[in-house]
């Protein structure tokens, strides 16, 4: 939901202090980000549940490290200093969406869960449901249900949809506009821009003899390079630290960038960036996340 970076983001930071009073952020240093690229999971499950197991890996090694290294053991980092974490998923828990809160359940090894105003999804982990799998949940998992407090009420499409906007109008120009983004022009040649999924799956019929039904390649974790076009614009990218096109479906993302125009005839991207300089890679993420920043 972009409660740490922007909307379409897996993400998790340190939280070694209490969150800003105003803003309710933690501090970003240091974050890490996985680059989902939309609006709901729904729009690509399976490179969903990719990232969460390829942060969970991370995560692990990270807390599993001596105290004072990172995730590789080197020093200069804050591994062996934590005492746990939280988990906040998204609202969605009906049909795929349980599917993917047992998912992360299981990967990031979760041993508590609290379940705010919803009777059946806790009957649903308590009592135990067909969709679940026996065995899938840890057999330490604790279920609390705690009540909403008084007023609550859901959010709509609108209001998430705003809710949005103003998480990528926040990572350019801060919650309260403190901040001056840099826009950076540069040659569409210099960049190369993938896209996770997406494509016709091609028929059994077209592929060389032998191959099995199961040995075709899910489109939905195939990774494209596309042409940049026009239709870029708005778009929020994010810049990944992948060295290779295979690497893309995996790989972290150093920060985000905001295309605020594209000239195909001269061949120029014009972009927002929270930093001056150079990308720190040439590589970048696009998914359907847009956003007409004012």
């Amino acid at each position: 939901q972009g409660g740490i970076t922007v909307p379409g983001t897996l993400s998790c930071v340190m939280a070694e202090t209490v969150c800003n009073v105003e803003t309710g952020d933690f501090s970003q240093d240091n974050a890490l980000s996985f680059f989902y690229g939309h609006a709901t999971p729904s729009e690509n499950i399976q490179h969903y549940k990719v990232l969460v197991e390829r942060m969970a890996a991370i995560l692990e090694a990270f807390m599993a490290a001596p105290s004072g290294a990172d995730a590789n053991g080197s020093a200069g980092g804050h591994g062996g200093c934590t005492g746990g974490m939280f988990v906040n998923t998204m609202g969605w828990v009906d049909g795929d969406g349980l599917e993917l809160l047992v998912h992360s359940i299981e990967t990031l090894k979760v041993d508590t869960v609290l379940v705010v105003g919803h009777d059946r999804l806790y009957a649903q982990l308590t009592q135990g449901d067909p969709k679940i799998a026996a065995g899938r949940l840890p057999a330490n998992l604790q279920v609390v249900k705690v009540a909403k407090s008084g007023g609550v009420v859901s959010r709509d499409s609108m209001h998430r949809k705003l809710t949005r906007e103003r998480r990528v109008f926040s990572y350019f120009y801060g919650p309260r506009r403190e901040l001056s983004p840099f826009s950076r022009s540069v040659q569409i040649s210099q960049l190369q821009v993938f896209r996770v999924g997406g494509g016709p799956q091609a028929p059994l019929s077209a592929l060389p003899i032998g191959t099995e039904k199961g040995q075709r390649e899910d489109p939905k974790m195939k990774v494209t390079k596309m042409n940049v076009q026009r239709d870029l614009t708005h778009s929020v990218l994010a810049v990944s630290h992948a060295r290779t096109p295979e690497e893309v479906l995996a790989s972290n993302v150093a920060g985000f960038i905001h295309v605020t125009e594209v000239d195909v005839q001269k061949g120029i991207l014009t972009y927002l960036s929270p930093s001056p300089g150079h990308l720190p890679s040439p590589v970048l993420i696009a998914g359907t996340i847009k956003c007409f920043l004012k």
